[in-house]
């Protein structure tokens, strides 16, 4: 009886193929009716086999059939990769750019003598074989690291003369109704922006996954919606690269993306505010600038402060992901490096490959807290609406002053201005009193410190704590 068994195991060792007809073994395939390269990556490598516990043999330690699920998975990973190629594979011969199979011409027969010793000794060969084929895989055939990196590049916005260069080429069409929006166009913006700014050692096949998605009415508030509401940038992800970003967190690259996006339209639209103010400054004559010396004065510090707090909300933003990537990217290395030295067996696998992904994202969440928690993000939006709505009360209220609107409603525009400036710093100040209470349970107050560097906010209200 042990030998069949034995033959069993290596025929999903070797071949990533369960032959048990009377459910006598420790894995199962958990979904029969879909082929495994059917499924998207990550629920193949999460759901499709199975360790049962019930099945597994005294003499099997559990860390071991753990290993022995990893490798028959990642040799059925391997199948489909042959079989599905990415695209920029296709046309080459995925089978030579992986590793040779590995294996050992005497294992069919196995001993009865020592099999126990020799059931150990093949379960970690093909661990270890099948590790360093799915780390060529996605490491050299896939570039995984590039694939990431471009994510943080364009999708993240950290390749900044990128972004500026698309925010300047979308802005009067995102201020349009959402409902007047093509994607197509948006498309062609995309690509015109990223050929205007492109490194030409990134690959043609590379960027050709940036695309641009629109959301749907379910996923924003508000009828009035305009194209700022629904853009969103977007990487088109495929097997098996699918299998490290699944699904849960490209939806958190895309929540991340639409944060820094925001935070970057702010800061045009502050810049074009304050330029508008001292073009206003400067043509205004001395009788008009005496007159509105106050209500200018006011503007002025307004958008100092607007500035100051839209800039440090950036930089941070910036700071801690180019810091994580940083640690992420040295890991990879790392874990790159280790796999092909090792020889106790020990290999980088799938699930260490996703593990330090999906740490790479928590360690972003812990430290973002404006994006990540969504008390935050809801007086973000508050503090987003007040600097969009003070625009329009200033611009109206310099038409006033250069004499391009009518005089009788200059109280009316003062008194707006004046209001919607506390209303402003009234929601700033929540939003530092309930960060600065957050961080104190997270032991994060360092970013308190960073966006109110000079303690301006604790001064104004008092609600420092200490």
């Amino acid at each position: 009886r042990m030998l069949p068994y034995g033959e069993m195991l290596q025929c999903w060792l070797r071949e990533g193929c369960l032959n048990d007809p009377f459910g006598e073994f420790f894995i199962s395939e958990a979904n029969r009716s879909s082929r495994s390269f059917d499924l998207d990556g990550s629920d193949f490598w999460n759901q499709k086999f199975v360790l049962k516990a019930a099945e597994l043999p005294k003499f099997i330690p559990e860390a071991l059939a753990k290993r022995a699920l990893v490798a028959g998975k990642t040799r059925k990973f391997i199948q489909a990769f042959l079989k599905n190629p990415p695209t920029h594979l296709r046309y080459q011969n995925p089978a030579a750019l992986s590793i040779q199979n590995h294996r050992d011409t005497n294992s069919s027969a196995v001993l009865r003598d020592n099999l126990l010793e020799t059931m150990e000794k093949d379960i970690k060969l093909a661990y270890k074989n099948a590790c360093k084929q799915a780390r060529h895989i996605l490491i050299e055939d896939c570039q995984l690291i590039e694939q990431i990196r471009c994510i943080k590049q364009y999708v993240l916005l950290c390749k900044g003369d990128f972004s500026m260069n698309l925010l300047e080429l979308l802005w009067d069409g995102l201020n349009r109704p959402a409902g007047s929006l093509f994607r197509h166009n948006l498309v062609g913006v995309l690509e015109t922006s990223i050929e205007c700014t492109r490194d030409p050692k990134e690959p043609d096949w590379l960027l050709a996954n940036l695309d641009v998605r629109l959301l749907s009415n379910d996923q924003i508030s508000g009828s009035s919606a305009t194209g700022w509401d629904v853009f969103a940038l977007d990487y088109r992800v495929s097997f098996p690269v699918d299998c490290i970003l699944d699904p849960q967190s490209m939806q958190e690259y895309s929540k991340l993306s639409r944060y820094i996006w925001g935070l970057k339209r702010l800061e045009t639209v502050l810049s074009r505010c304050w330029q508008n103010l001292r073009n206003c400054q400067v043509s205004a004559s001395k009788a008009v600038k005496k007159e509105f010396r106050a209500d200018l004065r006011k503007m002025e510090l307004l958008q100092y402060e607007m500035i100051s707090f839209v800039r440090q909300t950036l930089s941070v933003c910036f700071e801690t992901i180019s810091g994580e990537w940083d640690v992420f990217e040295s890991t990879l290395t790392k874990m790159s490096e280790n796999s092909e030295s090792s020889v106790e067996g020990d290999g980088v696998d799938l699930d260490t490959l996703i593990t330090a992904h999906r740490e790479f994202l928590n360690n972003l969440k812990s430290k973002l807290r404006l994006w990540s928690s969504q008390t935050m993000r809801s007086k973000m939006s508050v503090i987003t609406l007040g600097i969009l709505r003070l625009e329009n009360v200033q611009n109206a209220l310099i038409s006033i002053i250069q004499g391009q609107s009518t005089a009788p409603s200059l109280n009316e525009m003062r008194t707006a201005f004046q209001s919607s400036a506390r209303h402003f710093q009234t929601d700033l100040d929540d939003l530092f009193m309930t960060l600065q209470k957050e961080s104190a349970m997270n032991n994060s107050e360092d970013l308190v410190s960073r966006l109110d560097f000079n303690e301006y906010h604790r001064r104004r209200n008092g609600f420092d704590t200490r």
